[in-house]
């Protein structure tokens, strides 16, 4: 099983949302009756995110672990099993397909299930322990009951096999990393039979078929995978998990609202010049190579990553997402009001100038390095860091606004419009020292406590 990224349980829940259409291989949600990616890495539920809510619940209870290609459940082969609730009738008179990884260490046990819904009443996925043969089987409307192995070579323990089986309503097809390895029309043909059984992963529903080893990214659908869907499974094991990066040419100049996609990447190489608002997707990636430039609001994504190599000018207010990090740099300019997001990074490698307010968000660290000009009032984060590294002034500034228990430093001087050091105003306790380089800070104004120094360095 061989992958070079593993997307996080929280980017296939946003995957999921869309109901696949935001990842990198949305064809393979069609007709998916359970999606099982056991990469949320604990607790008692295996999440189906298909959309169904065919969720399962560990009983025995199996482990969660942690290998190369991702999180796993790993069955003792004793007790361990994940039972799962009734699909109901939606695979009654359907076609059927079944992917999932598995990693045995022993199939000393009889028979042991990797999904199972009564062998000869809808289908079993199963181990012949005597001659180590992947084997299915699956029971028609008809009533027929057939069976396809291996056929070509036994299924080898202490290593990863994707194992994929998919019924097409005339043959029954394995494939076993990717390879077709047996085929079967015998005795079979149309739609399964219908049932009311539960589904089982790693044992059956009479707890006498236990699975002793690992398995991971488990799916069922409704119809017969063709073969280039099941070659995908196995060469890019979490592409229909994994969001799709959302990617525009040099020069781009959309109209309307621009916004990152959740859990995914956006990302523009050129200038983005007259859209609406722009926003970054929550906890994922919005960058941009270039200038924005009469623009609405500039907003970054919750728990994301916001940056701009380039200029920003012209735009409407410009705040870093929450708990994320917005990073500049280049110039802004023209901006109606700045923020950095509350519990994150912002930061800006450039001047600001002609600018409304500028905040730090709470918790946070906001950081310019470059001059502030001409700006609005000025504040700290509150229980975060405000450091500009360069002169605020040169035009009407208001008051400026210290951290709450954090440090307010300014490496610069402080210079009003009359080129007079300007006063620093305090609102609320200050914890941490004050530092005012350049020498005299001026008059010092504070209306709560502080508790360090202030200090010309």
């Amino acid at each position: 099983m061989s992958v070079i990224s593993i997307p996080t349980f929280g980017e296939i829940l946003a995957v999921s949302a869309s109901r696949g259409q935001n990842s990198e291989a949305p064809h393979l949600w069609r007709d998916a009756v359970g999606l099982w990616p056991m990469q949320e890495g604990g607790g008692g539920t295996v999440f189906d995110v298909s959309g169904r809510g065919e969720n399962g619940t560990l009983a025995g209870v199996p482990d969660w672990t942690v290998t190369a290609n991702g999180h796993a459940l790993d069955f003792d082969g004793t007790n361990d099993y994940v039972a799962l609730d009734n699909p109901g009738d939606i695979l009654d008179g359907r076609h059927i397909s079944v992917s999932g990884w598995i990693y045995g260490d022993t199939w000393s046990n009889s028979y042991p299930r990797v999904l199972d819904r009564i062998y000869n009443g809808q289908f079993a996925f199963y181990i012949v322990a005597s001659d180590n043969e992947m084997t299915w089987a699956l029971c028609t409307a008809s009533g027929n009951v057939d069976y396809v192995r291996n056929g070509t070579a036994s299924i080898s323990t202490g290593v990863w096999n994707h194992c994929v089986w998919s019924y097409d309503g005339i043959t029954m097809r394995m494939y076993i990393n990717g390879t077709l390895r047996d085929a079967s029309s015998v005795g079979i043909g149309g739609g399964l039979d219908a049932s009311s059984a539960a589904i089982c992963i790693g044992d059956r529903s009479a707890h006498d078929r236990k699975f002793d080893g690992r398995i991971t990214n488990l799916g069922l659908w409704c119809r017969g995978l063709v073969a280039s869907e099941i070659q995908q499974l196995h060469a890019e094991p979490w592409a229909m998990y994994t969001p799709r990066a959302k990617i525009f040419g040099a020069a781009t100049a959309p109209s309307g609202d621009v916004s990152g996609t959740s859990n995914g990447v956006f990302s523009v190489t050129g200038a983005i010049t007259g859209a609406g608002a722009i926003t970054g997707g929550s906890d994922g990636v919005f960058s941009v190579t270039g200038n924005i430039a009469a623009s609405g609001v500039l907003t970054g994504g919750s728990d994301g990553v916001f940056s701009v190599t380039g200029n920003i000018t012209g735009a409407g207010a410009v705040a870093g997402g929450s708990d994320g990090a917005f990073s500049v740099t280049g110039g802004i300019s023209g901006v109606s009001g700045l923020a950095g997001g509350s519990d994150g990074v912002f930061s800006v490698t450039g001047a600001i100038t002609g600018s409304g307010s500028l905040g730090g968000g709470s918790d946070g660290v906001f950081t310019v390095t470059g001059v502030i000009v001409g700006a609005g009032s000025v504040a700290g984060s509150s229980d975060g860091v405000f450091s500009v590294t360069g002169a605020i002034g040169d035009g009407e500034v208001d008051p400026i606004t210290g951290s709450v228990v954090c440090a307010f430093s300014v490496t610069g001087a402080i210079i009003g419009s009359s080129g007079e050091k300007y006063s620093l105003y305090l609102s609320g306790q200050v914890a941490g020292d004050i530092y005012i380089s350049g020498g005299s800070a001026g008059d010092i104004y504070s209306s709560g406590l502080a508790a360090g120094a202030v200090k010309s360095r």
